[in-house]
């Protein structure tokens, strides 16, 4: 049986000014060929299908439609949870339109005789995935009673859960059935970007690898964007990762898919499929002076034409843009525009002359980090440093957004 793990679609999400559903749609097409060529038998796609709890009419469509694509309309089952950026109610009413076709949503934590388990028949044989959507802290979960009062905190709650779910999947495997779970949150020592950056324990949504059962063919996860294996866990389990770079935060990580082989009661084998579609529209930082932006510009243009002839500046990549000044230049962002194509960010970068003891209310934080730096290390800080620091401003800006979503899709439910 062959299993395609996605995840983190986040339809919608605009990078800047830049509406990204060509490139989103471009993806699926090639996860279809993946499909289709690796003879997939399910696909799961591991929550945030959506940027927003109640997406648009338009955005709506955007994403069933991807669905049934992948679906082969109805030859292929489609399973979804719900991520921290979906809201539960409304997936919980949309799996009942769309049941029929093959494509199943879960989007509360349920008990496994509930519709937490997803079973279904496929040309590989039996498939039962236990379905752990992200919880929300408010939320009391009681699978069953003689575990209730243990359910203290968060990552307890948790690892309760997954090991009633991997009890009940152990009987679907004595019967057969490939197991797998996925859910949507936060392990421990997950690497956030660029390699270097992990999130560590006491994270308040965070949980431990060695929460994962061992009896499992598979643990499909969501909500880290950085594609990747986890460390410590017992059993294959990985990050898919997003489809496409949605910050510059995301510049390097290679985006992909994960194709999941099985069999019942063995370990699941893995291959990762870089996705071409991430590669024809990279995000790039450009820093120096406006001349060695524009070198560097062209350079990056004809690299990438080398690869893909079709590329031009309206279709290349997005780019990130620090220009070194001597001064404030009014005409420095028309000018960028006119000659650069995809500009998303313009930052003039300039030593002030005037050393005044000015209100720094509207300074950036990149700015007073530096200052900071300077002041404790008497030098400025390197490149690398910069660089980490502006990934972790990146992380923590992203981290303030999911918690106003969150707080707002919380106050929909308690209305629903």
């Amino acid at each position: 049986m062959k299993i395609l793990h996605t995840s983190d679609w986040h339809i919608g999400k605009k990078l800047g000014a830049f509406d990204r559903t060509p490139e989103f749609r471009a993806a699926i097409n090639e996860l279809e060929e993946i499909c289709t060529g690796q003879s997939i038998d399910a696909v799961l796609i591991s929550g945030d299908v959506w940027d927003k709890g109640t997406p648009t009419p338009g955005l709506l469509d955007i994403g069933i439609d991807a669905m049934r694509q992948l679906s082969d309309d109805g030859n292929r089952a489609i399973i979804v949870i719900a991520g921290n950026h979906d809201s539960a109610p409304f997936f919980d009413v949309i799996s009942k339109i769309l049941k029929p076709f093959n494509i199943h949503f879960v989007g509360y934590v349920k008990p496994p005789s509930d519709g937490g388990i997803i079973r279904i028949e496929c040309a590989g044989g039996k498939l039962a995935v236990g379905c752990i959507p992200f919880l929300r802290k408010g939320h009391v979960v009681d699978l069953m009673g003689d575990l209730s009062k243990s359910y203290g905190a968060y990552q307890e709650t948790l690892r309760n859960i997954f090991e009633t779910f991997a009890r009940e999947l152990s009987k679907d495997q004595a019967d057969g059935a490939v197991t797998m779970l996925m859910s949507h949150t936060t392990v421990n020592g997950a690497s956030i970007g660029g390699g270097e950056w992990s999130l560590h324990t006491g994270q308040d949504y965070a949980i431990e690898a060695t929460s994962f059962p061992s009896t499992v063919q598979y643990v499909a996860m969501g909500h880290i964007h950085k594609p990747q294996k986890i460390a410590g866990s017992s059993v294959p389990a990985e990050y898919a990762g997003t489809l496409l770079p949605l910050d510059f935060g995301e510049r390097n990580d290679e985006k992909r898919v994960v194709v999941v082989e099985a069999v019942p009661g063995a370990p699941a084998r893995l291959e990762s499929i870089p996705l071409k579609v991430a590669q024809r529209r990279p995000l790039r930082r450009l820093t120096g002076s406006l001349e060695t932006i524009m070198r560097e510009y062209k350079e990056e243009l004809v690299t990438l034409n080398h690869k893909y002839p079709d590329v031009d500046s309206e279709s290349g990549p997005y780019f990130d843009i620090v220009v070194e000044t001597d001064g404030p230049d009014t005409s420095l962002s028309d000018r960028i525009h006119q000659e650069l194509g995809s500009v998303v960010k313009i930052q003039a970068k300039y030593q002030s002359e005037i050393n005044t003891a000015v209100s720094k209310l509207d300074q950036s934080d990149e700015e007073s980090y530096k200052d900071y730096y300077r002041v404790e290390n008497g030098v400025e800080p390197n490149a690398d440093l910069l660089d980490g620091f502006r990934q972790i401003a990146e992380t923590a800006s992203l981290q303030r957004q999911e918690e106003l979503l969150e707080a707002e899709i919380e106050i929909t439910d308690a209305a629903d």
